[in-house]
């Protein structure tokens, strides 16, 4: 639908009906002349020529011409100008059109009627043709004119009027209407109306809001207490917590100062620190005094200057929370760590004295043990025939006494040494480790020692696991009564550790006593009846528990002994990565 103005080419109109009147003035004037002359006039040419002189005649003649070419001549020029403009204004008019089509922007004009008296073509393509439609019929599909209609406030008022709709017909898609009023050229009002759309817009704000509701909800239920203030030091806002402590509601905050919540002193103290942060514009962190319910608390504070979009300082920003529980126990864990310090150097230089002891005492006591072995030899040697039956016996028992109490020390200087000597790890073959200790103990003829499966390589000390070894293997050959003795060690692994476990087919023992077996002099006999010193065990729980390992023990009467100790896994020197065994002995 197209909308052409009164006052359209009213320039060119003019133009060419000056032009028309002059010619045709110019041929009434001649017709004259020759039909209507009056008596004068109409003389033969003879007579004119006579009269007027062939001069004035030929004169007369080309000035008609004249005037009827010039007359011509302007009224070609207004036709020609008229339709270049008409097609200007016409290439305009398209490429107005392109530009509203591409940015989605809408134009019509309305009368003062709600009459449509021009409409886009984009607009026409959704809304079809709107011949004899009211505004508020075709774009809203309404009966009358919509509630704070922008064409009714824009022709009362005569100025230019921006509001907000939304289309019904297009999912009420939202657009925003700039109004514009002017006259045609009979003097009627109309309006204008550029519509956009403001979809992404409203998303925007949308996605905005929602952003803001999110932060407030934050800021408002966060434990730590928030607040804002201009560069006069006056309270702009605050969130819920700071608001509780201070017996308000964060709406009450606005127009306050630290003077109305705070001592003197104390208030004089917050506003310096604002102003520093004002002038440095920087961000302070710090650790102060804050009184909650009259009680002193300590607060870590961060402030911050607000700065508006020109980099000025127009406020400050400050967030801070209690630490005063965090701060005791900061006090007390220094305390703890003052005491723990002292006991550990007490216990330093008790462990220094008890391993000089150890040193010594075992020194001074191997030294007479000793001589008294040699000298009660001597007297056996000597003097043996001089000693009845029972006297030799007495004799002998002394000796063993003393190499009894010798073993003792020994045993008693290793069961130490373990954990308190310095340590030096390596890479153990426990296959060598365990052919070696078996050379070296010389088992019976009657007790075979088997190894079931390859065992694997481990960082750690090689005399430890000399230790564990020979101790068990003793343990089990010394308890093995049957003629024909057997013991098995293996290895699996399991759980990221190393399970090894030594089986023999010995006397066994009930599980009442499985507490006793690691512990240090404890011997399920009388020391009479046994060689051991009742130190070995409690050396293989101590080595296998340093290592972050643990041992136990399986049994019955009569059916044997499984001793069971674990070594953390190290992925290094494995022989045998599928170690499979029955390290239950069939039982």
């Amino acid at each position: 639908m197209r909308y052409e103005p009164k006052n359209c080419n009213l320039k060119r109109s003019k133009t060419f009906r000056k032009s028309t009147v002059i010619a045709a003035v110019a041929v009434v004037l001649f017709i004259l002349a020759i039909v209507f002359k009056p008596a004068e006039i109409a003389l033969t040419w003879h007579q004119a020529r006579e009269k007027w002189g062939v001069d004035e005649l030929i004169i007369a003649a080309l000035t008609l011409v004249l005037v009827l070419y010039i007359s011509l001549w302007w009224n070609w020029m207004a036709l020609h100008k008229g339709k270049r403009a008409k097609q200007e204004i016409e290439t305009l008019k398209q490429q107005i059109e392109f530009i509203i089509g591409a940015t989605k922007t809408g134009l019509d004009i309305i009368d003062s009627q709600f009459n449509i008296r021009y409409i886009d073509p984009e607009w026409q393509k959704v809304y079809d043709d709107p011949t004899g439609k009211k505004c508020y019929e075709y774009f809203m599909g309404q009966n009358e004119v919509c509630p704070g209609c922008g064409i009714v406030k824009a022709l009362e008022t005569k100025s230019i009027t921006v509001t907000e709709e939304v289309l019904v017909k297009e999912n009420n898609r939202p657009i925003q209407v700039t109004t514009i009023p002017f006259q045609d050229s009979s003097g009627e009002w109309l309006v204008a109306e550029v519509n956009v759309d403001i979809s992404e817009r409203k998303k925007a704000e949308e996605a905005l809001r929602d952003s803001e509701n999110k932060y407030r909800t934050l800021v408002e239920n966060l434990p730590q207490k928030i607040f804002l203030k201009d560069t006069n030091f006056v309270y702009i806002s605050c969130n819920e917590a700071y608001a509780r402590d201070l017996k308000i509601g964060p709406g009450e905050i606005a127009g306050k100062t630290d003077y109305d919540f705070y001592p003197k002193k104390l208030a004089e103290k917050y506003r310096g620190d604002d102003k520093k942060i004002i002038e440095s514009a920087e961000t302070k962190d710090i650790e102060e005094e804050y009184l909650q319910d009259g009680q002193k608390r300590i607060v870590h504070t961060v402030k911050t200057s607000v700065k508006d979009e020109k980099g000025s300082v127009v406020g400050v920003l400050g967030i801070f929370w209690d630490i005063t529980k965090f701060k005791q126990a900061e006090e007390e864990m220094e305390s703890m760590n003052r005491k723990l310090q002292a006991t550990v150097e007490e216990l330093t230089q008790s462990n220094n004295e008890l391993q000089e002891f150890v040193h010594v005492a075992s020194h001074d006591l191997k030294t007479p043990l000793r001589a008294i072995g040699i000298l009660a030899d001597w007297i056996l040697t000597d003097y043996g025939d001089k000693f009845d039956e029972p006297g030799r016996e007495r004799v002998k028992l002394l000796v063993g006494r003393a190499k009894r109490i010798d073993e003792l020390i020994n045993g008693l200087l290793q069961y130490f040494q373990v954990g308190h000597t310095r340590r030096k790890y390596e890479e153990v073959d426990l296959n060598i480790v365990l052919s070696e200790v078996i050379r070296e103990i010389a088992p019976p003829e009657n007790i075979e020692i088997t190894i079931q499966s390859e065992l694997p390589t481990v960082i750690g000390e090689q005399r430890r696991m000399v230790q564990i070894f020979q101790n068990l293997l003793n343990n089990a050959i010394k308890y093995i009564e049957k003629p024909r003795g057997e013991i098995k060690v293996g290895c699996v692994e399991e759980d990221g550790f190393w399970k090894f476990s030594v089986c023999d087919n010995g006397s066994g023992i009930e599980q009442k006593y499985f507490g006793k077996l690691f512990k240090v002099f404890q011997k399920l006999e009388s020391h009479d009846e046994s060689e051991g010193t009742g130190i070995g065990l409690a050396i293989v729980k101590k080595i296998v528990e340093l290592y972050g390992g643990r041992v136990w023990v399986e049994s019955r009467p009569r059916e044997g002994i499984t001793f069971f100790f674990t070594l953390p896994k190290k992925e290094m020197g494995v022989k045998n990565a599928k170690l499979e065994t029955n390290i239950a002995c069939g039982r």
